[in-house]
């Protein structure tokens, strides 16, 4: 991998595997998070970092937190949420974006007054819009 990831991250993305794992048991039950609620953060951020890498690994790796936080905190935490949706947006996983933003409305509305962020998303889209015969606008 690409660059220098702290062994805390990696520690808080295996909680955050055993958490998306154990839920998905049956009888087990969504427990309680193995994360408390600034591990998710700090693991957001850092994936948030991680979409803007050029290694696959890196990107697949944002990609899960992303999807397995908002899976976790749910509605609770519309910051976490919008953190989700811009590595999405900065993955390009667009149809990703769309379907967080179905099951948690909250999750686009919370970066909406952030402007950078917004311009960023809408960015990532021009990058990645095809018009019909192909070429690049």
């Amino acid at each position: 991998m690409s660059c220098n990831i702290p062994d805390w991250f990696w520690q808080g993305y295996e909680q955050l595997l055993r958490w998306d794992v154990s839920s998905r048991l049956p009888g087990s039950g969504e427990e309680a998070p193995f994360l408390s609620q600034s591990d998710i953060t700090r693991l957001l951020a850092t994936a948030s970092a991680m979409a803007l890498e050029d290694d696959p690994d890196l990107r697949t790796v944002a990609y899960e937190v992303a999807t397995r936080t908002a899976m976790m905190t749910g509605s609770d935490n519309p910051g976490q949420l919008g953190i989700a949706y811009v590595i999405l947006s900065r993955l390009g996983n667009f149809p990703g974006r769309e379907l967080l933003q179905e099951r948690f409305p909250c999750a686009a509305q919370s970066i909406s007054r952030n402007q950078l962020l917004n311009l960023e998303r809408i960015a990532r889209e021009c990058e990645n819009y095809r018009n019909l015969q192909g070429e690049a606008s």
